[in-house]
């Protein structure tokens, strides 16, 4: 049985308009405002999936399902708390959630989201996939019944707005706040592969609680200080990324400014050290929306743009290396293109959150002398909407560009939205060498094979985690290519890590669902951004076609013998 709700009855609760605590947290109002959090419960892409899943399910998400708004109360914490989630009836019935909600609940994760919560929830109700640690599913307890605020400060200064509490200080300080909400696991489901009684659906807050980050003992943690110096000899938190200085200045890096610009008078402000309130991460609203694009420094350094930010917070986050590639080969050889790449700036693996429904690719390009290419993975097929149909255009210039060139998506079309056994469609000179690094949902048989499936849901019965670039341990993919022995060199090589925060395909399954807000400018509005490149010149011996005749003769010698004395006798 599931434990009891700390919530269940107390409906009677006045939370605060974020614009209300502006007044004295005017920074922090300004930083929030622009976030994922700010977002989160308006987002057309969180509403349309929402309305997906309860039609799939029957409504075992709903506000009178098995488990009951399990995607919806970490995008408005306070709605669940205030019964605004709507009740599942039949399909006919599914609105957007954000229809049902009041202004203070469509605000997302605002203020009093955090700061009343009184607790952690560290009931265990293993079929809902909660394990008595205070982690998965919005594990926090807020605090209905007082105005008392709670940050991370062990001396606030008081004042006569509301009353301040330290009892939360090591938790506000820790990581398990985060925690509460960035592990989702889809309770009452069993998942073939691990035996778990849930399936993991985002499993961000176990990867960082199992990394060098957190775990001191680590025999990767040398690296971690090594490259991020300020956190020697401490436990990492969620904060020293996502509410410091960084992706500008280092991990555990803080500005220092005033906590408040107003207080009671009783005992003057003073500036510490504060938190930012940006939350940068990968993902990036779609719609317009405050501060999404602004290149301005604030007072700190910190980009006022989202987009801004999560660029280089991304770039920071991997390293690549061409070192295990040669410098020279010969014609009509296997030419083996090395790409390390090392995931040394994230404290969980890359790419993380609804890490199923993110891409992560390498793209690699090799052309001869001539400009000519001899190989290519990681391209994109470049979709047409009035038509329907995927072309090939590998430019790069991020206009329809969606789909990858291996395989395609089949989608089911029927009245239950159910997810297909088999969705991979062969398309016209697949890309046969895709590297990706995106989880996957799946469906194993009763064979044990595996089929990649799209959605959590329908026939889905296991999510592998695993795909991931995991903190400093390296990933190497060698590309054996061979080289035509007709081909001029020198090769150049051009290797890029290329990421999205959502898969076209799913965007277009959304789109393509009955009330759904996702719209054709919405999918256009999905950015790649490239993570990290490499690029490298390798030498060929000079029995090549140098002359460009396409022929390999005794002209080739002789063109060879004038480019060296052109190049020894200037």
């Amino acid at each position: 049985m599931a434990g009891d709700d700390p919530h269940k009855g107390i409906i009677d609760v006045n939370f605060a308009d974020p614009e209300t605590c502006q007044a004295c947290h005017p920074r922090q109002y300004e930083e929030w405002s622009s976030s994922s959090h700010a977002y989160g419960a308006i987002s057309p892409t969180f509403n349309t999936f929402e309305m997906v899943v309860r039609k799939a399910t029957k409504g075992k998400f709903a506000n009178n399902g098995e488990q009951a708004n399990f995607c919806s109360k970490c995008h408005s914490p306070t709605a669940e708390l205030l019964e605004e989630f709507p009740d599942y009836f039949d399909d006919a019935s599914v609105r957007p959630v954000r229809e049902s909600l009041s202004e203070v609940s469509k605000r997302g994760v605002s203020c009093d989201s955090c700061h009343r919560v009184s607790s952690i929830d560290e009931s265990e109700s293993l079929e809902e996939g909660k394990l008595g640690d205070g982690i998965a599913n919005t594990s926090i307890v807020l605090d209905t019944r007082t105005g008392m605020r709670r940050g991370p400060l062990d001396d606030p200064v008081t004042n006569s707005f509301h009353a301040v509490s330290t009892r939360s200080y090591e938790y506000m300080n820790g990581d398990m706040l985060c925690g509460a909400c960035h592990d989702v696991r889809i309770g009452f489901e069993e998942d073939v592969v691990t035996g778990d009684p849930f399936l993991r659906l985002e499993n961000l807050f176990t990867e960082f609680r199992d990394s060098p980050y957190v775990k001191l003992d680590h025999p990767l943690r040398d690296q971690v200080e090594a490259h991020h110096p300020l956190v020697e000899g401490r436990v990492v938190t969620c904060q020293d990324c996502h509410m410091s200085l960084f992706p500008v200045g280092g991990v555990g890096e803080y500005p220092i400014d005033l906590a408040a610009v107003q207080g009671s008078g009783d005992e003057p402000l003073k500036e510490r050290r504060v938190s930012t309130h940006y939350f940068t991460g990968v993902d990036i609203a779609l719609i317009d929306f405050p501060n999404q694009d602004d290149p301005t420094p604030d007072k700190n350094g910190l980009p006022k743009g989202l987009d801004q930010r999560r660029k280089l917070l991304l770039q920071r986050a991997v390293e690549m290396s061409l070192d295990g590639t040669p410098d020279e080969i010969d014609p009509g050889e296997n030419f083996p293109l090395s790409v390390t790449l090392t995931n040394v700036g994230a404290g969980h693996n890359v790419v993380a959150g609804f890490s199923q429904e993110r891409q992560i690719w390498i793209e690699a390009v090799v052309t001869d002398r001539r400009g000519q290419e001899v190989f290519a993975t990681g391209y994109l097929r470049r979709f047409d909407p009035d038509t329907g149909q995927f072309l090939i255009d590998p430019d790069g210039d991020g206009d329809h560009d969606e789909e990858w060139a291996n395989a395609g998506f089949a989608f089911a079309h029927d009245d239950s939205n159910g997810t297909p056994v088999e969705p991979y469609i062969e398309v016209e000179g697949p890309d046969k060498h895709l590297v990706t690094f995106t989880n996957h949902f799946e469906y194993i048989d009763e064979e044990g094979g595996h089929h990649e499936t799209h959605l959590p849901f329908g026939k889905t019965n296991h999510f592998n985690n695993n795909r991931t670039l995991k903190p400093f341990e390296p990933v190497t993919q060698v590309y054996n290519i061979p080289i035509p022995s007709t081909a001029s060199g020198p090769l150049s090589v051009s290797v890029r890590l290329r990421f999205r925060h959502f898969l076209p395909s799913f965007l277009r399954y959304l789109k393509d669902r009955d009330n759904s807000l996702v719209t054709e400018e919405i999918i256009d509005n999905v950015q790649i951004i490239d993570m990290c490149s490499e690029t490298k010149q390798v030498a060929m011996d000079p029995d090549v076609d140098l002359n460009s005749d396409d022929k390999i003769n005794h002209l080739d010698l002789l063109e060879f013998m004038k480019q060296w004395k052109l190049e020894h006798n200037p």
